[in-house]
């Protein structure tokens, strides 16, 4: 048995190793090319990591008023480390918790925003003709309206309350969602081991996602059974980000639905269904990632520019864009910390983002790489 068998055995024998040692490889592939791309991806995990365990690691509660503690200057012996506002409330704790909200708006709206301008474009380049027209048309009509304008428009009728959505429901929409992707793999894969290979990553990955939607959607993840808030800002980024993605999908689609092996696919009667989820898909999935990762800062800097409007999260529940309006812009020479840290934290959370998305831009795309 020759040593490449021996591998592609074992693989097929310990399918999860196999999917856990290429996702390594490859990651590790990705940061000796891309070294300032992994920088941003760690700073967007510990960033992700702090919104999730936030309600333990806050040194103080964000909402505690300390009257005598007021405009009270950074300081390490008394605890208010990046200082107090203008009641008294501890700022670290403030940008703490303040990440949460932000990171769920801004992670909501351009997944649900590119899922639904994904399916959009990829049916509107395939099948072309009126469908192309109608979507397209659709498409141009959001693209009509300035971006902060229509979100505010939105915000206006919609409110700055938020919903709660019934946990169970997403939960069993994820789960349908991996098992469809399970299900199409053991139809279409030849080879056990590859269907197996995908039931394993599909796992991990909806594992992930659990974690994120539970952590970053429920203000006391993993102690209770979750009760989800979601703001209705997110329906703004949400509808912003739909024509981006349409777009993009589309021209990939119509550059790639008369190729060669996708007439093969189509003279062996293979379905339409199956030519675009099989074979044209696969091919969308690099720029729509680029497009997701560099959506996620300017989907930061939407909810935060709401915020500073005061039609944001509303308070007192702090968020990094509320933190920078009201008193803090009324007493920023008195009390420059206050605009000062907050504005740090956000400006570093949206450069990392465009960070990762050009360097995913340049890791996939062969013309850029040296």
């Amino acid at each position: 048995m020759t040593t490449q068998s021996k591998v592609v055995l074992r693989d097929e024998q310990n399918p999860i190793i196999a999917v856990l040692s290429s996702s390594f490889t490859g990651s590790m592939k990705f940061a000796r090319r891309q070294p300032i791309g992994a920088i941003g991806f760690v700073v967007i995990l510990i960033a992700i990591i702090v919104a999730i365990t936030g309600p333990w690691i806050k040194p103080e509660d964000p909402l505690e008023i300390h009257a005598r503690s007021l405009f009270h200057k950074p300081e390490w012996i008394k605890g208010f480390y990046l200082g107090t506002d203008h009641l008294g409330r501890d700022n670290l704790s403030r940008i703490i918790v303040g990440l949460k909200p932000s990171l769920r708006i801004a992670m909501f709206g351009v997944a649900s925003g590119a899922l639904i301008g994904y399916f959009m474009g990829i049916v509107s380049g395939y099948y072309g003709s009126w469908v192309d027209a109608v979507l397209q048309r659709i498409v141009e009509a959001k693209l009509a309206f300035p971006t902060l304008v229509l979100a505010l428009a939105l915000v206006s009728v919609l409110g700055t309350s938020a919903w709660h959505p019934n946990a169970w429901i997403l939960f069993g929409i994820i789960i349908a969602m991996g098992a469809t992707v399970v299900g199409l793999a053991f139809v279409n894969e030849r080879e056990a081991g590859a269907a197996i290979s995908t039931l394993v990553s599909t796992s991990i990955f909806i594992g992930i996602v659990l974690i994120l939607l539970i952590g970053l959607l429920d203000d006391r993840p993993f102690t209770r059974l979750p009760v989800f808030t979601l703001e209705k800002v997110a329906v703004p980024i949400l509808l912003i980000q739909i024509p981006g993605t349409a777009r993009v999908v589309r021209a990939v689609t119509l550059a790639n639905r008369n190729a060669e092996y996708v007439q093969a696919a189509r003279a062996i009667g293979a379905t339409d269904f199956r030519i675009m989820i099989r074979h044209i898909a696969p091919q969308t999935f690099a720029p729509v990632m680029i497009l997701v990762t560099s959506g996620l800062g300017s989907a930061i800097i939407i909810e935060s520019s709401l915020s500073f409007l005061g039609l944001g999260i509303p308070p007192p529940h702090p968020s990094l864009g509320g933190m920078l309006s009201g008193q803090t812009l009324t007493n920023v020479e008195k009390a420059p910390w206050n605009a000062v840290f907050p504005g740090l934290v956000l400006t570093m959370i949206v450069f990392s983002f465009n960070l990762l998305g050009d360097s995913l831009r340049d890791h996939f795309d062969p013309r850029l790489r040296k």
